[in-house]
């Protein structure tokens, strides 16, 4: 065979390698050729996860769009979570995250054939993973959950509580008044729940990164957490925090100074101007298409 022959089969086995990659969702179902398809952990009950599709509408919304329609680019996309590493598919990436070790070891392992096109993600801890493994990531930095204000503000009770507690949803294993379950998918309740309290101690980082976005200081409860801490690094660094305080115990958590508030103008607008429209109305000039 001639080498022009061999590459060019090469060249067409990849080709179809990368078609089946891309035929399936991150949950198993057949992706839609036609639209974009929104890629988030949707296996469980857990609100961080599902603000996705919230905040992903919302953001197509303010230009008449809808995640429904057909697109100009059909394609994957990542945008609230830690699903770096997750699936096989090529992807468009706005703001995810990578939350141990071990998603990093699958990004490494995907890096000679994953495509992704990367608009922002959700700290520096996860962009220095990217960059080592190849990719191409701006510094833009941020979860998309803290657009949440913008979306719904939100009721502004007189505080009711000291402090409410919030578990990270496999952790959950206690009841109470004090305690604030993650494990829903009503933002609103939940988000006029933390705006109740002085303070919130939790486990979940959905729950730090929502009570933080809305002005409610935040102690982190670590115990449990040692194999994920990576996410929470993330968060906290993309927030200019690099002395992380945390709490092993609710009794230590109430004895820990919250960290300081984050300043998220900067983070917000980077992520409203980095969204990718273009997978909806048509090419971006200097943005790479999603195959």
């Amino acid at each position: 065979m001639a080498v022009g022959q061999g590459k060019e089969r090469g060249l067409e086995l990849t080709k179809q390698i990368g078609v089946l990659r891309n035929r399936k969702t991150l949950d198993g179902r057949k992706a839609d050729r036609n639209k974009v398809n929104l890629e988030y952990w949707n296996f469980n009950e857990n609100l961080g996860d599902l603000l996705a599709p919230v905040v992903t509408q919302w953001m197509l919304h303010r230009l008449g769009l809808d995640l429904y329609r057909e697109a100009a680019k059909p394609c994957h996309l990542m945008t609230i979570g830690s699903v770096l590493g997750l699936g096989v598919f090529d992807a468009v990436i706005w703001g995810s995250g990578v939350n141990s070790f071990a998603h990093v070891g699958r990004v490494t392992t995907q890096k000679g054939y994953r495509k992704l096109d990367i608009r922002a993600v959700r700290g520096p801890v996860t962009a220095q993973v990217l960059r080592e493994n190849g990719y191409t990531c701006p510094q833009i930095y941020g979860d998309p959950a803290i657009l949440l204000p913008l979306i719904y503000p939100g009721r502004r009770p007189e505080k009711k509580k000291k402090y409410v507690v919030i578990d990270h949803y496999m952790k959950r294993k206690t009841t109470g008044d004090d305690r604030l379950s993650i494990r829903t998918g009503d933002y609103r309740t939940f988000l006029d729940k933390i705006l109740e309290a002085e303070v919130v101690y939790s486990s979940s980082l959905h729950g730090i990164i929502l009570a933080e976005s809305y002005g409610v200081p935040s102690v982190f409860l670590r115990q449990g957490m040692e194999e994920e801490m990576l996410k929470y690094y993330d968060w906290y660094f993309a927030t200019g925090r690099y002395e992380v305080r945390s709490a092993t115990s609710l009794a230590e958590a109430k004895e820990t100074e919250p960290m300081k508030l984050p300043e998220l103008e900067e983070l917000r607008e980077g992520l409203l101007q980095s969204f990718p429209y273009d997978l909806w109305i048509g090419q971006k000039a200097g943005r790479r298409k999603c195959e």
